[in-house]
């Protein structure tokens, strides 16, 4: 197997894969929902997730190149990273991104059957595609090399943060939004009339828009089956964005 000349090189090898599975998400779901989909949690073409896997694969090969045996401990390391993933950015950002509840064998909707065949048989191809990045990249100059890695960094850590804020402050959004909505629902039981009420509401429902930022909006759009701990809210925000499609 090929070796990194540098943690550089390295690096690089992490965004070329985190494309192609950005890549390999954007024809999948794009056929699924018969249009073009912007997938991936932050806005550029990449998913780390990918790129970590193919990390992985990568101190795996270091263990064994048997076919059936990277089936197998492949789609394991990729379904326990693609778990613990799930997990964490629930925590972290209030929300469960993807679900797979519906599909057959699956564990607590995070991973399921399907995913741990289809990233034991990238695990099996692994050694061929990587055979030809490492090629590659082998030929490019190492300072080359160098800069695109220093410049990638820096790019994919502006995303980041970027991505981070705007999903902290849509979950503040919709948190105040969903305190407005109950605080006017017990006003209405109260003291108003179902018309006030409704007048109340619809005005909340004309400023929400407000505050979705692009990020934002392409983070709903991304994400169609996205479980928000603040639901009533986002299903609310959800509908405005499809009534301006």
């Amino acid at each position: 197997m090929m070796e990194p000349h540098s943690i550089f090189e390295l690096f690089i090898w992490f965004i070329i894969y985190s494309f192609l599975g950005w890549l390999w998400e954007e024809i999948i779901c794009s056929i699924q929902a018969r249009k073009l989909v912007s997938r991936g949690f932050m806005s550029g073409p990449y998913c780390p997730i990918y790129g970590t896997g193919a990390l992985l694969y990568l101190i795996l090969m270091h263990f064994t190149t048997r076919p059936v045996e990277l089936f197998f401990l492949g789609g394991i390391l990729a379904c326990t990273l693609e778990y613990i993933t799930s997990y964490l950015m629930e925590k972290l950002f209030k929300a469960r991104w993807w679900d797979y509840s519906n599909k057959l064998l699956n564990i607590n909707g995070r991973v399921c059957l399907i995913g741990f065949i289809a990233f034991g048989t990238f695990a099996v191809a692994f050694p061929y595609i990587h055979a030809l990045v490492g090629s590659v990249t082998a030929k490019i100059p190492s300072f080359i090399v160098v800069i695109a890695a220093l410049t990638l960094a820096c790019a994919m850590l502006g995303d980041l943060i970027t991505t981070v804020l705007s999903v902290l402050k849509l979950n503040k959004a919709l948190a105040n939004y969903e305190k407005a909505l109950e605080k006017h629902k017990l006003i209405q039981l109260i003291r108003h009339s179902k018309k006030s009420f409704e007048l109340q509401i619809g005005e909340m429902r004309k400023n929400r828009q407000k505050v979705l930022s692009y990020h934002q909006r392409r983070l709903i759009k991304a994400f169609p089956n996205l479980q928000s701990r603040y639901e009533n809210a986002y299903k609310d925000f959800k509908k405005t964005l499809e009534k301006k499609k």
